[in-house]
């Protein structure tokens, strides 16, 4: 499907895009030649690098540092997008932390405002900024990357869980605000390749006396597919969202988690 995906003349505002899910998301956008601006809070070498992906297979990409909780530096990314590339098509929520580890009762009100703040008023945000012109238009996608546990509750992660699920129904709610001409889906992911499933595990591993390696079988073995996910699976996945074969799906939760 990869290879017939064309988002020629299409700008895509992928955030959070400087490594895992994001930077999939990105490349694959880039390689179907969208104009991808490619957000990023704090790893500015991994964001450049990106950028680099993109344009070695003859995509066009602009990096843009920016605090996706604060509408300012959203609004400013959203018109930094605008004037580099014209119109805005596609917008992809990704930005996001893992938040705290622990019981909710010991969670601070600083830590659970920094991950709503992020995960959730983040996507306030952005969408806020970009529906505008796309209601204007009368055409335009948003994505946003929620998670399965979103769908259900996992101890000492109620931040966490709380923002996701707060995708899910901002997705849901948003797309029947803007119905027909602008559609909103949301991606949930499983347990995934990335840096910060790896430190998950070894997380696991440091307080259950184990090993990285024991833990990371024990996890693949309660995925039906017994394996993780690849951020160029929700890159392809989002893709097929935003193109016209997904013109009639809206407000939908897509789990793409091996079965887990």
């Amino acid at each position: 499907m990869e290879e017939t995906m064309n988002f020629e003349n299409q700008t895509v505002i992928v955030t959070g895009a400087s490594r895992g899910i994001g930077r999939g998301i990105a490349l694959a956008f880039g390689k179907a030649k969208a104009s991808v601006l490619v957000n990023y809070y704090s790893r500015s070498k991994e964001a450049e690098e990106v950028v680099r992906e993109i344009e070695a297979k003859g995509g066009k990409a602009v990096s843009f540092k920016g605090d996706m909780s604060d509408p300012a530096q959203v609004d400013a990314m959203v018109s930094f997008a605008r004037d580099t590339f014209g119109q805005i098509d596609i917008l992809v929520n990704n930005a996001g932390i893992p938040g705290p580890s622990k019981p909710l009762i010991d969670t601070t009100v600083e830590e659970w405002d920094r991950v709503l703040g992020v995960n959730l008023r983040g996507y306030y945000l952005c969408c806020r900024a970009v529906l505008p012109e796309m209601l204007q238009r009368r055409k335009g996608n948003i994505i946003n990357i929620a998670s399965i546990y979103g769908k259900r509750g996992e101890p000492n992660n109620a931040a966490y869980c709380a923002s996701k699920a707060g995708n899910l129904l901002l997705t849901q709610t948003l797309a029947l605000e803007v119905a027909p001409h602008v559609r909103v889906n949301a991606i949930c992911p499983g347990h995934m390749a990335t840096e910060q499933n790896w430190q998950e595990i070894q997380k696991w591993a440091e307080e259950r006396g184990t090993s990285f390696e024991i833990e990371r079988d024990r996890l693949w073995e309660t995925i039906p597919l017994k394996r993780p996910g690849e951020d160029e699976e929700i890159g392809r996945l989002a893709m097929f969202l935003a193109s016209d074969d997904a013109d009639y799906i809206t407000g939908a939760s897509i789990d793409i988690d091996g079965g887990f």
